[in-house]
């Protein structure tokens, strides 16, 4: 929910007589209380987002759908708790990360100078003409008789 106000940031004006030791101290109990609620923020997130450790369907970087169908495959790990698929995070990103990109798979093949690449970039009609000219047409026959 984003702020309508946002924060003040407020001046301190430290007064004079504070001594060197009492600043120290205010400074270590602020560095320890902003570490405390980094600490609460990251456990808030991960409750909220499943186990750390685990992708579910639910919260994996695919499609639920493309999650369960890699996992089966044995892309990586996958194991059913209750009536929850789940992956270890490490085994899926390290997947993830040795999959080829849209972009690399395009260099690979300009790289490569072959003139073997599909031609992806049809529009539907195109594609459906070309699909229509594939087929075999079946031989006109008259009307049946009786």
């Amino acid at each position: 929910m984003p702020h309508d106000n946002p924060p003040q940031v407020r001046r301190i004006d430290i007064p004079p007589n504070l001594s060197t030791k009492t600043a120290e101290a205010a400074l270590a109990f602020l560095a320890s209380f902003v570490d405390d609620v980094q600490n609460v923020t990251v456990k808030a997130a991960t409750k909220a987002s499943g186990s750390a450790e685990y992708y579910t369907a639910k919260n994996a970087p695919m499609l639920p759908t493309t999650f369960k169908r890699h996992g089966k495959a044995g892309a990586y790990p996958l194991v059913m708790v209750g009536r929850e698929y789940r992956a270890p995070r490490s085994e899926v990103d390290a997947w993830l990360a040795r999959q080829p990109t849209a972009a690399t798979s395009k260099a690979a093949t300009e790289a490569s100078g072959s003139d073997a690449a599909p031609n992806t970039h049809r529009s539907a009609e195109e594609l459906f003409k070309l699909e229509q000219r594939e087929q075999p047409q079946a031989p006109k026959q008259g009307p049946r008789r009786r």
